[in-house]
């Protein structure tokens, strides 16, 4: 029996696992070297070997070839009673019933650093699973890896990537990196919180304390280099890139980027001046994308109806021709609830009390960014822009419907937030358009040349609510051909 674990550690994930040694023999080596008054670093006992790991990546995933040099001892810090490390389940081994008091402590393992197709390979093969092979069993966190990386994943689905420049001590890097928007930013928070703690718990032997990565930092690492992995995989052409041979007959450092982004070696050949200023190029090209990913708040766009005229008589039926409203706001992303005006956050109410003063981001910037991004989505949007502090945009029942059906979805997918009718989303009123039919079949008879609408009878009915429509009703709506009407009020 084995358990498998990974952690994240100095950026890149490591491969562990617990084997369960029960024999006697084992029990009185373990007591007469785990004493409690020994600190110094010691092996985990129920830590697995080299051999044991190798065994365990060839028969999962056939792909992995485990070399010899990515094997590193490091050290992993578990809770331990009495100088005696506690196996992560009584699958390994069962828990002493010591009385002393549980703190951490390091203990050193033997791990394998995966390479990120590795990595992806094996979490992919993971999911949705509790047993990666007879006799081994997956860990919490291994589980976790697992779906960060279907998280990765839906970020390359949706093309919520960026290329970019890695800066080094000694070379730069071509790498793609994740862009977070909408409702990324709060999944990936979500995510972070149900880390389990041996995700993060590797570190150097010589280290005294235990590591302090940020659970979602860790989680950052993470999905950039799993990302990365999958969109310069699904990129590779051996063919052309085979062609390059040494790499050194460039055109421009703008091709040997590019190269780099679609080769295994992310690298990029060239002087150091021309690649720093490419990577000073490419941070100015992604500041609208990198501005709207780290501010503080979000651009909500929310639908105003006309204000209810007068009730109309009971079954009649007139198009929804009155003006509409599109209105700005903003929303903290740390309380969505809030909502801010913009007639505030173009004038930066400066009150100690506001969101705005207190965050110290640039909302002005992020303002007219955001709302240049979201002018490529909606033409409303751009025709506001025209004015000073923009605060919204009047439509008509078609353009209505339009948002309605296209336009806030669109917009969804682009990271900003949406307020429509509760009666659209089907949060709000019950009162509904529903179609019923009672079906009605007559007594059978001993006559010929029945037809189908004799032998069944449909009777449609049309409803709002709990009112029945007369067909006079239905044939005035269909008179109007319009995507919105106001019936009864609504």
């Amino acid at each position: 029996m084995i358990i498998v674990h990974s952690a994240m550690h100095s950026g890149r994930i490591f491969f562990w696992g617990e084997i369960a040694e029960l024999t006697k023999a084992v029990q009185k080596r373990k007591s007469s070297k785990m004493g409690p008054q020994k600190e110094k670093a010691e092996r985990y006992y129920y830590g697995a070997d080299m051999q044991d790991l190798v065994a365990v990546l060839t028969q999962a995933v056939p792909n992995i070839g485990p070399e010899k040099k990515h094997f590193h001892d490091l050290a992993v810090w578990l809770p331990t009673r009495a100088g005696q490390a506690i196996p992560s389940s009584p699958l390994i081994a069962e828990q002493s019933p010591g009385r002393g008091k549980i703190k951490l402590r390091s203990w050193i393992i033997t791990t394998y650093r995966m390479e990120w197709s590795e990595a992806v390979d094996l979490l992919c093969t993971c999911s949705g699973k509790k047993v990666l092979a007879p006799g081994v069993v997956i860990g919490d966190d291994l589980r976790f890896w697992s779906e960060a990386i279907r998280f990765a994943g839906s970020l390359v689905a949706r093309q919520q990537y960026l290329p970019s420049v890695q800066t080094g001590e000694d070379d730069f890097r071509a790498v793609w990196q994740p862009v977070y928007l909408g409702d990324d930013t709060e999944g990936l928070m979500q995510l972070a919180q149900r880390m389990p703690p041996s995700a993060r718990a590797l570190c150097e032997i010589a280290s005294n304390e235990p590591p302090f990565t940020p659970a979602v930092d860790a989680l950052r690492r993470f999905v950039g280099g799993s990302l990365d992995c999958l969109v310069r995989h699904s990129s590779w052409d051996e063919r052309s890139l085979s062609k390059r041979g040494n790499q050194a007959n460039f055109e421009s450092i703008h091709d040997a980027w590019l190269y780099a982004l679609r080769s295994r070696d992310n690298r990029i050949p060239g002087p150091k001046k021309e690649l720093a200023l490419l990577a000073e190029q490419l941070r100015e090209w992604s500041r609208p994308i990198a501005v709207t990913a780290s501010s503080p708040f979000r651009l909500c766009f929310r639908l105003e109806e006309p204000s209810s005229p007068e009730t109309p008589k009971k079954g009649r039926a007139k198009p929804a021709s009155e003006t509409w409203y599109v209105r700005y706001l903003l929303q903290p992303r740390d309380d969505l609830s809030l909502l801010i005006p913009m007639e505030a956050a173009w004038k930066q109410d400066t009150a100690k009390s506001s969101p705005l003063k207190q965050t110290g981001h640039r909302v002005t910037e992020y303002l007219l960014t955001s709302l240049g991004q979201a002018s490529a989505v909606c033409p409303g949007v751009a025709s506001s822009l025209k004015t000073s502090q923009p605060g919204g945009y009047s439509l008509d029942a078609q353009g209505a419907h339009e948002f309605l059906k296209e336009k806030a979805l669109q917009l969804q997918q682009s990271g900003f937030g949406v307020m429509l009718p509760a009666w659209w989303t089907g949060k709000g009123t019950k009162l509904r358009l529903s179609v019923s039919a009672n079906v009605k079949s007559p007594k059978m008879k001993a006559t010929s040349g029945l037809s189908l609408g004799e032998i069944v009878q449909f009777d449609w009915e049309v409803s709002v609510g709990d009112e029945k429509m007369t067909l006079k009703e239905l044939e005035a709506l269909a008179r109007l051909k319009a995507p919105l009407v106001r019936i009864r009020g609504q």
